[in-house]
């Protein structure tokens, strides 16, 4: 038998490539044992989004998954497809293709036990699979990047600053997500200044034009800069981070700024509707119907 192993198949946005790399870091680390990345194969079936692996920017010793290890066959669908078929006639423990059962938090999944190389597909989108990782000391946002955007960054630091975090998913032709209208902005936007004296928004969006255009405050209201829609992600994650205050959408990457950024007397203002699952809400969050 190969030697035991977690291999997490990699896919999505930055939001995603977070929540897959937490719980298979956290996972490894329960179990004592190395942690192996598919980059490969999630990135290239993503015509519609065409994401990046954009991991390796934020940590150090990421070590690749080879093509055997993922389990991805000279053969094609057709073998792995058999291949599937068969493991999933395996009892879990046994498993050495675990995919994600349900989007809410699996429990079995949390404590599975590695003694073999196996491969884990899904989102993973609960903070309950790394409650004993540091994720936050992982992270080493890359100084290149940084130094470019160091005028909005000092503009952030200089105000009390509230990341209004819009997506609506205008690039997807039939997006399945819950799609926020513009009410559920302004309605944040009331409600957080009820909890914050002297609010400066800083708008991050996938449509800029949109923000532009419906965005609007008797309190000053800044726009991030549109930048490179890979590395740039990154960039709007930092300075997101860098906001004392969060409104958020239904987003992988908003979740993470919020969770990443907030601090003693934050305020945090989300949708209640559009995530996978409640764990998601954290306690001190207040949630708005959307």
């Amino acid at each position: 038998m190969k030697a035991p192993c977690v291999i997490a198949r990699l896919f999505g946005g930055l939001g995603n490539q977070l929540f897959i790399y937490a719980f298979a870091r956290a996972l490894a680390e329960r179990n004592g044992a190395p942690l192996r990345l598919d980059i490969a194969g999630g990135f290239e079936r993503d015509p519609v989004y065409r994401r990046q692996f954009l991991l390796d920017q934020l940590i150090d010793g990421i070590v690749p998954a080879s093509r055997c290890e993922s389990r991805v066959f000279p053969g094609g669908r057709t073998l792995r497809s058999l291949d599937r078929k068969l493991n999933k006639l395996l009892p879990l423990e046994k498993r050495y293709f675990v995919q994600e059962r349900t989007l809410a938090f699996d429990p079995d999944i949390y404590n599975f036990r590695i003694v073999r190389p196996t491969v884990f597909n899904g989102v993973w989108q609960s903070p309950r699979y790394f409650d004993d990782l540091d994720m936050a000391s992982l992270l080493h946002f890359p100084q290149h990047l940084i130094k470019t955007v160091s005028a909005e960054t000092e503009s952030i630091w200089a105000n009390n600053a509230v990341c209004l975090a819009i997506r609506r998913y205008e690039e997807v032709p039939k997006p399945g997500h819950h799609i926020l209208d513009l009410d559920y902005f302004h309605r944040a936007m009331a409600e957080l200044e009820t909890q914050v004296e002297n609010p400066h928004y800083f708008v991050f969006a996938q449509d800029m034009d949109w923000a532009r255009n419906n965005i609007r405050s008797n309190h000053p209201v800044t726009f991030a800069s549109e930048k490179d829609p890979h590395e740039g992600v990154i960039q709007d994650l930092y300075l997101m981070t860098q906001c004392r205050h969060f409104i958020l959408s239904n987003s992988s990457l908003h979740w993470w700024a919020a969770w990443l950024g907030q601090r003693e007397n934050s305020s945090v203002i989300t949708p209640a509707s559009g995530w996978p699952n409640p764990d998601l809400m954290c306690t001190n969050w207040t949630s708005l119907q959307a």
